[in-house]
This record gives C-alpha cells, structure tokens and sequence, in this order.
C-alpha cells in the first residue's frame, strides 16, 4: 500500500498527505466516516482510507477531488467493496 499502517498517527497522517495529497480536515472526515459507519478497528480503518484513496485517486483526472461530495464518495467506495466482497463489514 505505501503506507505504513502501523505508524503513529501522526506520522501516518503525513505519509497519507504526502501520498495522496490530502489535508488533515479531510483526512479526519474521511476517518471518522469509516468509524461511524462500522470501522471500529484502527488498522482496518487505515487500511480502508488507503484503499478509498487510491479508488478516489483512480476515478479522479489530475487531482484528488470530491465533486458529488466526500461523504457520496466513500459510500460508492463502500458499494463497489461490497459488490467485490473485498474485506468489508456485512452492515
């Protein structure tokens, strides 16, 4: 994945800007969406923000950007998953 999952948190919150060009606001907003909706255990979670942006990173042109919304994002990301059966809670 390129990032360490294990990092402290601050440290991985760097190594995911650096990667992926993201800010701390969104990277909080992307974690606590994943918490709120199941993702209780950090490195699953990490795991899953990773792989969100790398799906986001896949659909997007030139940079990362959230036209429909961060929040529509994450739940095509979590449908696409759970059409795949990639590592997801059954909610």
């Amino acid at each position: 994945m390129g990032v360490e999952l294990h990092f402290p948190d601050l440290e991985f919150v760097r190594k995911t800007k650096e990667r992926f060009n993201v800010n701390r606001g969104i990277y909080n907003t992307i974690d606590a969406w994943f918490y709120t909706n199941g993702f209780d255990h950090i490195v699953d979670r990490r795991r899953h923000i990773i792989m969100f942006l790398v799906y986001a990173q896949k659909t997007a042109k030139n940079q990362l950007l959230f036209p429909n919304g961060l929040t529509a994002k994450l739940e095509e990301y979590v449908y696409s998953q759970k059409k795949n059966r990639v590592g997801l809670l059954d909610n």
